[in-house]
């Protein structure tokens, strides 16, 4: 599972999510004005969910 989606208003924002083994999901997010977002979520034990901001 792959999805790309984007809009161009001032700020760009790129969505990539995708699916490892079970229940992993990625997802990276950021826009030209250099805030990156990075969410990691892993279902495999337990819910373990990562988020990493930083502006």
């Amino acid at each position: 599972m792959a999805t790309v989606q984007w809009e161009v208003c001032r700020a760009v924002m790129v969505t990539v999510q995708w699916e490892v083994f079970r229940a992993v999901m990625v997802s990276l997010q950021w826009d030209m004005c250099g805030a990156v977002m990075v969410t990691v979520q892993c279902e495999v034990y337990r819910p373990v969910m990562v988020t990493v901001e930083r502006e």
